[in-house]
């Protein structure tokens, strides 16, 4: 993961307000919040850490799926 990477970036500007959405929504329900903080906080690190995984899963098959192509085209004009 690259620090740099604009679109990591852009995917935690959308994840971390969504991690107090369920929060908000029981707030202003009216219920404790406390228990689905906790679930909140226990359970999201694991998701985002999924998510950025199957986001350099798909950029390294887009690789894979270029270079593929690249050595195709290289054999039929050889």
């Amino acid at each position: 993961m690259d620090l740099s990477d604009l679109a990591f970036w852009a995917f935690l500007a959308v994840a971390i307000p969504a991690l107090f959405l369920p929060v908000i929504i029981a707030w202003w329900k009216g219920r404790p919040i406390g228990p689905i903080a906790l679930l909140s906080l226990v359970f999201w690190p694991g998701a985002l850490i999924l998510a950025e995984a199957g986001r350099c899963q798909a950029r390294n098959a887009a690789m894979r799926s270029a270079r593929w192509h690249r050595q195709l085209r290289s054999s039929k004009t050889a």
